[in-house]
C-alpha cells in the first residue's frame, strides 16, 4: 500500500475519502448493531453527516474517462442515491415510521456505500493505485469479494427487511 497516489490527488478527493472512512466504519454500528436509542441517535447522526460529506464531495469529483453529462459519470448516481436515502430515512424518522427508516437506510448503505466503495478498485482510480500499486488487476478480486460479502449480508438482512415492507 503506498499513500502517495492519495496524497498526490486533487484535494477534493482527500476531503472525500476523509468523509469515506468515518462512513465505512460508523454505518455499519448504527445500522447493524443493537444499541439504545440514545447511542443509536448518536452514532445515526455521525454516520448520516460522514455520509452528507461524502457524497457532497463526489459529486465535485471529475470523472475522469467516463463522464456522461458534464464532468458527471455513472459513478455519480451513488452520490445523488446516498442524498435521496440519508433525506428520507430523517424524514421517516421524524414521522415515526421506524420500520421504513431503517429499511431505507440500509438499503442506503449497501447500495451508495458499498457499491459505490466497490467502484473504486476498478483499475486506473486512485483507490486502486494506493492499494495495488504493482498490480492494479488485483482490484478485480476485491470487487468480486466485495460483491459476494454484499450479496450475502444483503441475503441475511433481506428477511428482517421483508417484514417491514
Amino acid at each position: 500500500m503506498m499513500l502517495d497516489p492519495l496524497l498526490d490527488a486533487p484535494l477534493i478527493v482527500r476531503v472525500h475519502v476523509a468523509c469515506a472512512i468515518p462512513a465505512l466504519c460508523v454505518g455499519p454500528f448504527a445500522l447493524f448493531m443493537r444499541t439504545n436509542w440514545r447511542m443509536h441517535k448518536i452514532v445515526g447522526y455521525a454516520w448520516m453527516l460522514a455520509m452528507l460529506g461524502l457524497c457532497i464531495t463526489g459529486l465535485m469529483i471529475l470523472s475522469y474517462g467516463l463522464a456522461v453529462i458534464g464532468h458527471f459519470g455513472p459513478i455519480h448516481l451513488f452520490c445523488f442515491a446516498g442524498l435521496a436515502g440519508i433525506f428520507n430515512g430523517i424524514n421517516l424518522a421524524r414521522k415515526r415510521r421506524i420500520a421504513e427508516h431503517r429499511m431505507t437506510l440500509k438499503w442506503t448503505w449497501f447500495g451508495a456505500m458499498g457499491a459505490a466503495s466497490l467502484a473504486n478498485f476498478i483499475p486506473g482510480r486512485t483507490m486502486n493505485e494506493v492499494f495495488f500499486t504493482q498490480s492494479p488487476d488485483a482490484g478485480w478480486a476485491v470487487i468480486a469479494f466485495g460483491t459476494v460479502a454484499l450479496i450475502t449480508l444483503w441475503q441475511r438482512d433481506r428477511g428482517q427487511m421483508m417484514r417491514y415492507a
